[in-house]
This record gives C-alpha cells, sequence and structure tokens, in this order.
C-alpha cells in the first residue's frame, strides 16, 4: 500500500515549515554528550525509556549522536489534531546542523516513543545528507526522497518517507517484546 494512502493520523508527518525555537542553549540533552537534546525533563525520561526498550530505538539515537546534526526535542500542542509529529531544520553553524524535533504531547506514552522513533528516522536521514543545511536544501532533499502526504501552499508541506514508518514499527514490536513494565 503506498505511504500517501495513509491518514494523516495514522502517520507522524514530517514538515517543512520554518521552525523558530526559543532559547536553544537553555535545552538539555539526553545525556551529557548526545546530539539529541530534551527540552524537559519529561522528554529525557521519554528518550531513556525508549532507548531502554528498543535496540532500534538505540540505534536511531547513536547514529544522530554519531553525526554533526544536533536535534532538539520538544512537546507542543499542534492546531492540526492529526499531525503526531514534525522535524525541521533550524540552522547550520560552527561545524554543526541544528533540527528541531516536534511531537505532539497528548498521545499515549508508547505512542509518544514510537513518534519520537518516527522523527528520529527523519533525523538520521538528513544527517547523512551532508549538503542539508537550511529550509530550502531540507525542502529539496524531502522533495527528492520523500512522498507528498500533504500540502497547504508554499509554506507547508508534508513529507513521509517508508524508512520512517518501518523504523517506528520496529521500534513498537520490540517495546511489546520486552516485559511491559512502564509501557502500555
Amino acid at each position: 500500500m503506498p505511504i500517501a494512502s495513509c491518514t494523516r493520523a495514522a502517520v507522524a508527518a514530517l514538515s517543512l515549515l520554518v521552525l523558530v525555537t526559543p532559547a536553544i542553549a537553555s535545552e538539555l540533552p539526553a545525556s551529557p554528550s548526545s546530539n539529541v537534546r530534551a527540552e524537559t525533563s519529561g522528554m529525557r525520561q521519554l528518550i531513556a525509556d525508549g532507548s531502554a526498550g528498543s535496540a532500534a530505538f538505540r540505534a536511531l539515537v547513536s547514529s544522530v549522536d554519531q553525526s554533526d546534526l544536533v536535534v532538539y526535542v520538544r512537546c507542543r500542542l499542534f492546531p492540526e489534531h492529526e499531525l503526531r509529529g514534525r522535524m525541521g531544520l533550524l540552522s547550520a553553524a560552527g561545524g554543526h546542523r541544528y533540527a528541531v524535533i516536534e511531537i505532539s504531547c497528548y498521545q499515549p506514552y508508547t505512542a509518544l516513543i514510537l513518534t519520537l522513533a518516527h522523527e528520529l528516522q527523519h533525523a538520521v536521514e538528513v544527517a547523512s545528507a551532508p549538503w542539508v543545511v537550511d529550509a530550502g536544501t531540507f525542502a529539496q532533499f524531502y522533495a527528492a526522497t520523500g512522498e507528498l502526504v500533504s500540502s497547504s501552499g508554499d509554506m507547508k508541506k508534508l513529507y513521509e518517507t517508508a524508512a520512517a514508518v518501518e523504523r517506528a514499527a520496529r521500534v513498537r514490536r520490540e517495546l511489546r517484546q520486552i516485559d511491559t513494565g512502564g509501557f502500555k
């Protein structure tokens, strides 16, 4: 089944909105040396739980950590209720590229982990393309590698990749195989 036939509620979409994040310097990394940085302690715990419960999730964090991409993770409310997550490129400076992943706050805990895994796969995709350094090259990259799933004029296009859908499914399978503990 083509990715585009999935409903927007079923996939966490990739947004090409220009994202502005206040006080980036105050956001805290998931671990002291990680390139995956959480805005809150709750987001740090989400990253830790995803890493503890899934080798695929850990591999995503590791891939980002080994790249020049620094990813800030935060929770947010989306006006589009069916949107679960998105990633955008913020800037490139000082030998690093900076991105933000925003995930919808109001999801069950496991869904938050799966949405984050999905968006981290997008981060790995961008990390593997060093020429992606701004909103324009970000848009070009996903226009060439992703599948357009929604468009609202020039300012907002949502792309999806099969790899991100598959990575979230893999993390889900791995989370189901562990003693559920805190996962639902």
